[in-house]
């Protein structure tokens, strides 16, 4: 299933979107859906490194070595 959405700018908006989007040889819909889809993995990570470093510091965490993990899979 495929979804319109309008997005509206402003003339200064349109420009710098267009005249960018046109110097990395990429339309303003292609731009746009890589952009937002760029800032949702970025704003993911981010959540997973917080959990990472909230983990760590509650030593609610355990590390495990090469060796171990080896070990682990090959039972």
């Amino acid at each position: 299933m495929s979804r319109t959405v309008h997005v509206h700018l402003n003339d200064q908006e349109a420009y710098l979107f267009d005249s960018y989007a046109k110097a990395h040889g990429q339309s303003l819909e292609n731009l746009l859906k890589e952009t937002l889809m760029a800032h949702i993995e970025n704003e993911v990570d981010y959540g997973i490194i917080q959990e990472y470093e909230n983990a760590k510091k509650t030593k609610d965490i355990q590390f495990y070595t090469h060796d171990d993990v080896k070990n682990i899979v090959q039972g």
